[in-house]
């Protein structure tokens, strides 16, 4: 089966922090970005890779996405939760109030019922233990991921801690920062041969 690896770099990542302190200010040339609370200062992920290359009707096994820890502030722990996001939001123009100029978020933050599906998709703890540099993993669940590569859901993901509450907020490398871009495994039979298996399985 074959596997996609995704890594972009800042010539072709989409990604971008959008964040409670400062809620007009786009982040889309940020080297990192931010997930949970730092005394009551929210900071979220938005991220999108380019899933074209898969064509509809494949069948997904397995979906990893990796963060690299750029920095969790000690003593802080968390639950890393992964959605799927339903607006067109713009790199360099999406804020905590705004997905695109002028387009403002359902609820500021981005996790409205019209702004991502309220079903995560993958999600990983994390804490002050972990050096910088550490790989973070988050398992996808590959039926949603489906829905993705189908154009169900086209705009990316929404990262964010699970509860939020202050003493969560972790900094992670985003399409900027080199090596410690995030990363997207994808393990899939095509959808020709995934047609082809259940054929064969009808007639046997």
């Amino acid at each position: 089966m074959p596997i996609l690896t995704l890594q972009p770099d800042e010539s072709n990542g989409i990604d971008t922090s959008i964040i409670s302190w400062v809620p007009n200010t786009p982040r889309g040339t940020d080297a990192s970005f931010y997930t949970g609370n730092d005394g009551g200062n929210i900071g979220r992920g938005l991220i999108k890779f380019d899933l074209s290359s898969i064509l509809h009707g494949a069948i997904v096994k397995s979906a990893v996405l990796t963060l690299t820890s750029v920095y969790v502030w000690a003593g802080y722990s968390g639950v890393l939760k992964i959605y799927r996001l339903k607006r067109p939001w713009v790199e360099a123009e999406a804020t905590w109030n705004v997905y695109a100029s002028g387009l403002n978020w359902q609820t500021a933050g981005g996790f409205g019922v019209n702004d991502c599906d309220q079903t995560e998709i993958g999600s990983a703890t994390y804490n002050s233990a972990l050096p910088v540099g550490t790989l973070c993993n988050v398992t996808l669940s590959p039926l949603l991921i489906m829905d993705v590569i189908n154009e169900k859901f086209v705009n990316g993901f929404l990262l964010k801690g699970s509860t939020e509450v202050p003493g969560t907020l972790a900094t992670w490398g985003s399409s900027n920062s080199g090596s410690n871009a995030p990363k997207l495994v994808i393990d899939y039979a095509p959808g020709d041969s995934a047609a082809m298996s259940d054929s064969e399985e009808s007639i046997m």
